[in-house]
C-alpha cells in the first residue's frame, strides 16, 4: 500500500492533464488574449514534461525507500514514458471521438511526446540512484 502512495502526485498531475485536455472550452478565459504561434503545442509538452517529471521524482523516491536495483529502475522510467506517451495519444483520440469542439491532432501528440521524453532525458541524466 505504501508503494501505492508514492505514486498519488503522479496521479493527480495525470488527471489534471486529463481534465485540461476534456475542456470543452480549451482557452479557458485566454480568448481575448493576442496567442502566441505554437502557444497550444508548448502547453502540450509542458503539460507532459510535468507528468513525466513528477512521475520520475516518485519513482526515485519509491526505489530509495524499497533498495530498487539500478536495471528495474531504468525499466520502470522506460516502461513510465511510454505510458505517458500512450496517455497522451489516447487523450487526443477521445478528443476527436467524443469531446467536439476539440480535435485529434498529431503535433498536440507530437508535443506530448516531445514533453515526456525531454523530461525523461533531464531526469535521468544525472540520476544517481543505487
Amino acid at each position: 500500500m505504501k508503494r501505492c502512495l508514492c505514486f498519488v502526485p503522479t496521479l493527480l498531475v495525470a488527471a489534471s492533464v486529463l481534465y485540461l485536455s476534456l475542456l470543452r472550452e480549451p482557452h479557458l478565459m485566454l480568448n481575448d488574449m493576442v496567442r502566441l504561434p505554437w502557444s497550444d503545442k508548448i502547453a502540450h509538452a509542458l503539460m507532459y514534461f510535468t507528468l513525466t517529471a513528477v512521475y520520475i521524482f516518485d519513482l526515485r523516491r519509491l526505489s530509495r525507500n524499497i533498495q530498487m536495483p539500478k536495471p528495474k529502475y531504468t525499466n520502470a522510467v522506460v516502461v513510465g514514458a511510454v505510458a505517458i506517451i500512450a496517455y497522451g495519444g489516447l487523450i487526443e483520440l477521445l478528443q476527436g471521438a467524443f469531446f467536439a469542439p476539440r480535435t485529434a491532432e498529431w503535433l498536440d501528440w507530437l508535443a506530448d511526446t516531445i514533453g515526456t521524453l525531454t523530461a525523461t532525458a533531464l531526469m535521468t541524466a544525472r540520476n544517481t540512484n543505487t
